[in-house]
């Protein structure tokens, strides 16, 4: 068993979200993965970077910009375990509404009413324990129940197909899921695996499509006006520079009943100008986020009715520098569903106000969805 090399970088937020940064902008990263993620509170950011070989760390900090100074580091070799198998013994199966979402090594005895998704976790990183996946599954179930039973489904920034294979399985053979995304280097990762999860469910041909393009162009792509029964997305909106674009075009391939399922974070106001162009906030989802005034606002310009609040989470800010760049401006996470205005003048149903309203779930430190 091939051994691998670890580096741990221990810190603050700031230092090691901006070497994070650094890695996921280069074509060719030096590591073979990371992970950056909080380490027992909002004040301590864990690092990891795996290696195949020894590396010059003094080399690698310098190239991401992280110093010695800033984070605790450290370099070792794993231990030579099955990763694999430990990694899967973490994932147990998920239920979501009827949905049951697992992998072969968790597969459950199903109730009868139950549906059961078999996805694994290696391929395009697909496990069905991402919040918003959930989400999307409970909706779908709703919907189901409703009498909308999702036949043709649309993901805005697919990136690995994480959701449009787990998707795949819920729309049956006959059904049809399109992933679009703009980074190429995500869309070769369910390229490759494609074909392996049609052959997995049974299918004869796969029943997922993946395109290249930009949410704020969907006109531009192969997409049949007024077909899709339900469109996803999970926190790419706010990273638009053309939000009302991202709106109408959902709204021009929705059918008359679809509905829009999506996880984003919203402003308590408008970001400030010269706010939106800050990297790191950027980074955060934070320097895009549509105030949620103007969110409704665009929402009834495209065409849609009163959005349904579906979920919402504060988010907390416990970066030092960002909360005095952000000067108690508040932002949450919220889960909305949209659905296309009736084309009579019925009255719009009120929403709620995610800023108001009391949440379920305590103030994540986390910026982005899910």
């Amino acid at each position: 068993m091939t051994t691998l090399w670890r580096l741990t970088a221990l810190g603050p937020a700031a230092p090691l979200k901006r070497a994070d940064a650094v890695l996921n902008a280069m074509d060719e990263a030096p590591a073979l993965s990371w992970s950056l993620f909080e380490d027992g509170g909002p004040e301590t950011w864990r690092l990891d970077a795996l290696f195949a070989d020894q590396i010059d760390t003094g080399a690698f900090l310098a190239l991401v910009g992280l110093s010695e100074t800033e984070a605790e580091i450290s370099f070792m070799p794993l231990p030579e375990e099955d990763w694999v198998r430990l990694s899967l013994a973490g994932l147990p199966a998920v239920k979501a509404g009827r949905f049951v979402v697992f992998g072969e090594h968790a597969r459950p005895e199903l109730e009868a009413d139950e549906i059961g998704i078999e996805i694994e976790a290696g391929p395009a990183f697909g496990t069905g324990h991402h919040g918003t996946t959930k989400g999307c599954l409970i909706a779908c179930d709703r919907l189901e129940r409703e009498g909308l039973a999702p036949a043709r489904i649309l993901d805005l920034g697919c990136g690995t197909g994480r959701d449009v294979f787990l998707l795949a399985q819920l729309v049956g053979e006959t059904g049809e899921v399109v992933g679009v995304d703009m980074t190429d280097n995500q869309l070769a990762v369910a390229l490759e695996h494609e074909a392996w999860h049609a052959e997995r469910f049974g299918y004869a041909k796969p029943n997922t499509r993946f395109l290249k393009g930009y949410i704020e162009a969907l006109d531009q792509l192969d997409l049949e006006p007024g077909s899709f029964d339900l469109i996803i997305s999970n926190c790419v909106i706010n990273l638009s520079t053309d939000k009302p674009a991202v709106f109408a075009g959902v709204r021009h391939l929705l059918k008359p009943g679809g509905v829009m399922h999506f996880a984003d974070v919203y402003a308590e106001r408008a970001v400030p100008e010269d706010l939106r162009t800050d990297p790191v906030l950027y980074g955060e989802c934070l320097a895009g986020a549509l105030a949620w005034s103007d969110f409704l606002a665009i929402a009834e310009d495209t065409g849609f009715d009163a959005p349904e609040l579906v979920d919402h989470r504060p988010l907390a800010i416990s970066d030092d520098a960002l909360i005095e760049k952000l000067d108690g401006l508040k932002f949450v996470s919220a889960t909305v569903e949209l659905r296309p205005a009736p084309a009579n003048d019925a009255p719009r149903q009120e929403t709620g106000d995610p800023f108001t309203l009391p949440s379920p779930h305590a103030p994540s430190s986390g910026s982005c969805c899910g």
